[in-house]
């Protein structure tokens, strides 16, 4: 009874597609980017005026940013899966009408539902601008093109930058695939690596995707060893230690090094990711139900988590409530229990009915879903 219960909450799939440890890595990405950044940056600045992490450790807390790297190159594999099959096994042709409507109708509505939930959140609870400041940021938002016209994180919902990011690349990972047209694995392999190289020494120049495309091509190369057999699912343990270290390095080591280490992360994000999806022991590491039910929810984490925190905080704060230091770990399962609560029931409602949608509308066309 209590497995079918929470079996209600796991993301809508092809059975013969999916992989549960791309959840689990989506389940350490929100978790490191919405509990252990988002969170505890929130508590020390707005309620112990930047006292209550210190030294090392803030560094480590703020390093959360390698979430949403990690959640780039995932959504680099992802979307490019289906390409890789196409050209390097000569499976079902992929569609760009379906593909970019399987964008639209997935991630769309609930962003859209949760913008204007926030949109009301700010007018009438955090009440952090006015009015007239939130209307133009607003439809800007709407348009995935807040950071373009602005230059700034969004308003409402400032998470949504790497969501406007993605969508960027979602226009043009099909023209990025076209690599992979390319016969020789070597040449292709080559021009993925010297693509993510240039990204990284153009990062400094600009901003919006080039800034992390190098993070969407190691996606690619993921994709491409994956279609192509040539990395098998093995049980060494020196991998599986390899993968560990790697995971604890990108964790452990402060954000003040890698301005000067910013191929050394992507070569870590590589390395965990292709441990996971090709080391029998890190794969089943990251294939447990309880995080891949978790990372399943990841969208609706997602879009709902800094609003969750902001709107806690600005009703804690309104009662003049005093902040005892011994607290900080209640207040932090509290908002934890929050953000997992209320995203799953929005997922739930929202996000999961979409899904739905998305597959009915796609079966009526195809007998047999490529990839979700």
């Amino acid at each position: 009874m209590k497995s079918s219960f929470f079996e209600k909450f796991r993301r809508v799939t092809a059975s013969t597609a999916y992989l549960p440890e791309i959840d689990g890595l989506r389940f350490l990405a929100v978790f490191w980017v919405a509990i252990i950044m988002h969170t505890m940056h929130y508590l020390d600045e707005k309620f112990y005026n930047n006292q209550l992490i210190h030294g090392v450790w803030r560094l480590v807390v703020l390093e959360g940013v390698n979430g949403m790297h990690l959640f780039f190159v995932i959504s680099g594999f992802i979307l490019s899966l289906p390409f890789a099959r196409m050209y390097l096994n000569n499976k079902e042709k992929v569609s760009l009408k379906r593909y970019y409507l399987r964008r639209l109708t997935r991630l769309e509505p609930p962003y859209l539902i949760a913008l204007f939930l926030f949109f009301i959140g700010h007018v009438f609870i955090i009440k952090k601008f006015a009015v007239g400041q939130l209307i133009p940021s607003f439809f800007a938002s709407i348009f995935y093109s807040h950071g373009l016209i602005y230059d700034r994180q969004p308003l409402i919902m400032p998470v949504a930058w790497s969501l406007e990011i993605e969508v960027q690349f979602y226009i043009l990972a099909p023209l990025f695939c076209l690599l992979f047209k390319i016969p020789s694995r070597l040449l292709r392999r080559a021009a993925l690596v010297i693509l993510a190289i240039t990204s990284v020494l153009c990062s400094s120049f600009t901003t919006n995707l080039l800034l992390f495309l190098h993070y969407f091509i190691i996606g690619l190369l993921l994709a491409d060893l994956y279609v192509s057999k040539d990395a098998k699912v093995e049980n060494s343990k020196f991998s599986f230690v390899m993968g560990v270290l790697a995971l604890v390095a990108l964790i452990s080591i402060p954000s003040y090094y890698w301005h000067s280490l910013q191929y050394a992360k992507v070569l870590l994000l590589f390395i965990v990711c292709y441990q996971v999806l090709f080391n029998s022991q890190m794969k089943t590491m990251f294939s447990g139900k309880g995080i891949t039910l978790i990372g399943g929810m990841c969208y609706s984490i997602y879009l709902l988590h800094f609003g969750i925190i902001s709107c806690f905080g600005a009703i804690m704060l309104s009662r003049n409530t005093s902040f005892d230091y011994n607290y900080a770990p209640l207040y932090l399962i509290a908002i934890t229990l929050l953000i997992l609560l209320l995203s799953a029931g929005y997922f739930y409602y929202i996000e999961k009915p979409f899904m739905k949608f998305r597959l009915k509308r796609l079966e009526q066309k195809t007998k047999k879903e490529t990839f979700i």
